[in-house]
């Protein structure tokens, strides 16, 4: 029985990852793999949140829950002055200190002294970056599971690892294999860094049976209300949506540090009828098959599984073209894609699209064939055979 590890920031709070990797981690559990997660956050456990399995073994290293890499004030500071500056570029050392304490360096070090796993798999960038650090004691194989866009990640100037490739190149090269979610991120670390990866899609979370009448005149939308998901566009879309169609509402789910300045919109734009925000929830599948249509406005992402789930649902999707949004909305065939980053032409589709009935179930008819190879069966077998290779 071969013994695998997940090093993760959180595994009982809703969010992508979480879900993603409980249903990876169940999965290779029932085909009789001995997994583990290692769990950097000091979390109450829940194992019905994603009904994670409780034959997993899991290790808490008990750090503060903080979307902050290292737990430091001092050095989140250095972390945002260095982005800025690139002062520290040409010292891996302090760079390495942005993204892991020196106490929690030493748990996941003793963890591996006496652990000795076959595979171990770092779920996005910087838990992934802390284990390639610590190579050589770790055992078997080691994998990057990239979990976000390239571009957002490493080139573009803001972007979240900007002015820390010193510490971070070097980094890639330990790693067994890298897996990605989508094909476009696969050739920019070929043509970024000569360096050879894979596409493993993530699985749908649910299977559901209950799809959307389409005639609940309700959109939705999921996501931390962060400035990646750009839900004030959407709100745009709605100001303009609404000018000429008072029908329909939008609901967002979700929370986040936003919140305030995008209620401040609605209410700029009196929306308050048409817009609202909701908490987010553990039982998403049972809300999606009330609405008629997903709207996706997110900037950038590795992969849109809350767009796959809301598929899923039944729901035609719009969103903006952007490479993670192409292959799970086809354009015309399970919803419409919008040139980046147009709120005029969303508006435009929006009303288009609530105006045919008749072309909504039609997306709707599509969609079963095109998100089949997301079955959880299949994407398990992928994973099985790159930890078999």
């Amino acid at each position: 029985m071969k013994k695998i590890c997940f090093f993760t920031n959180s595994m009982f709070k809703i969010g992508g990852e979480q879900r993603i990797t409980s249903l990876i981690a169940n999965g290779l559990a029932d085909k009789n793999y001995d997994v583990t997660i290692i769990i950097k956050c000091r979390e109450k456990i829940d194992y019905s949140l994603y009904n994670l399995s409780k034959n997993i073994h899991l290790i808490f290293l008990n750090m503060d829950y903080d979307f902050r890499l290292n737990n430091s004030r001092f050095f989140e500071k250095l972390r945002v002055f260095n982005k800025k500056t690139g002062f520290f570029n040409k010292n891996p050392a302090i760079i390495r200190h942005f993204f892991c304490s020196n106490k929690l360096l030493k748990k996941l070090k003793d963890i591996f002294r006496n652990n000795k796993f076959d595979v171990t798999i770092g779920v996005a960038g910087d838990r992934s970056f802390i284990l390639s650090s610590i190579k050589s004691l770790i055992t078997g194989k080691l994998i990057f599971w990239n979990h976000m866009n390239f571009d957002t990640h490493f080139k573009h100037k803001g972007s979240r690892y900007y002015n820390e490739e010193t510490f971070i190149k070097p980094l890639l090269k330990n790693f067994d294999a890298i897996v990605n979610l989508n094909i476009d991120d696969v050739a920019k670390f070929n043509v970024y860094y000569g360096l050879n990866s894979s596409v493993i899609y993530n699985c749908k979370s649910f299977v559901s049976n209950d799809k959307s009448s389409l005639n609940n005149h309700k959109f939705i939308t999921c996501g931390r209300l962060v400035e990646q998901k750009s839900f004030d566009n959407l709100i745009e879309v709605m100001r303009m949506f609404t000018a000429h169609n008072k029908d329909y509402v939008l609901d967002i789910y979700g929370s986040g540090e936003l919140k305030e300045k995008l209620q401040d919109k609605i209410d700029k734009y009196n929306l308050n009828d048409y817009v609202k925000i909701y908490p987010e929830s553990s039982n998403i599948q049972n809300l999606y098959p009330k609405y008629d249509i997903y709207l996706n406005s997110s900037l950038y992402e590795g992969f849109g599984l809350v767009t796959l789930e809301a598929l899923e649902c039944g729901l035609p999707v719009i969103g903006f073209d952007i490479p993670a949004n192409r292959f799970l909305i086809i354009d015309n065939v399970t919803g419409r894609l919008v040139p980046c980053f147009d709120t005029n032409e969303y508006a435009n589709i929006l009303l288009d699209m609530v105006s045919n009935v008749d072309k909504l179930k039609e997306y709707q008819n599509n969609i079963s064939p095109i998100i089949s190879k997301f079955d959880i069966s299949n994407v398990i077998n992928d994973w099985i055979e790159l930890i078999e290779k």
